[in-house]
């Protein structure tokens, strides 16, 4: 029987046997079970479900307000090529998937070449006039979140009207009031 088990520098051995495979234990079985399958779970319910659904009021005669449905299989799909507002539909539809991206990405790329390649240079970096200002306004967005999410947390932690203490003494414990969570103020 051939093996991969080779001897190789300091005597260590790589691999194992061919044809010979290491039993499931029930650590690696819950490992997958959990970082697998539980998110395979929720994908397939949010996910397949839906789409599921849909398909399935595809296959039938149901407007949408009414309490009935009755199944007509296939014949919906059968009418599309000869529908209008969908021919309309999936030519817009088209378009937008050729163009928006083409537009967005082609003015993304020239504003980046403006503020990096043309113009005067500082140091290793050049573009045009302003530059740096441009590249802080662009920045200044990413950045807005960061600061609310830093304010939130801090009205959470506050030692006197933070949510966290008010929570904990409705709970009924006493020692977390005016309990300073970042540190006491000098």
């Amino acid at each position: 029987m051939a093996t991969l088990d080779k001897p190789v520098a300091g005597g260590r051995r790589l691999g194992r046997p061919a044809g010979r495979r290491r039993r499931p234990s029930f650590d690696r079985v819950s490992l997958v079970a959990v970082f697998l399958g539980l998110p395979l779970a929720l994908f397939a319910i949010f996910l397949v479900w839906p789409y599921l659904q849909a398909f399935y009021i595809a296959l039938t005669n149901w407007g949408g307000f009414t309490p009935t449905m009755d199944f007509v299989g296939l014949a919906n799909f059968a009418k599309l090529p000869s529908d209008g507002v969908f021919l309309k539909a999936l030519r817009n539809s088209a378009l937008l998937a050729a163009i928006v991206p083409s537009l967005v990405l082609g003015l993304a790329f020239a504003i980046s070449w403006l503020l990096t390649a043309g113009g005067h240079a500082v140091g290793q970096t050049s573009g045009m006039r302003g530059s740096g200002f441009h590249r802080a306004v662009a920045y200044f967005p990413a950045m807005i979140p960061v600061v609310v999410v830093g304010m939130i947390w801090a009205r959470v932690f506050d030692p006197r009207t933070g949510l966290l203490n008010s929570l904990l003494e409705a709970v009924g414990l006493d020692g977390f009031k005016d309990f300073a969570w970042l540190g006491k103020v000098a």
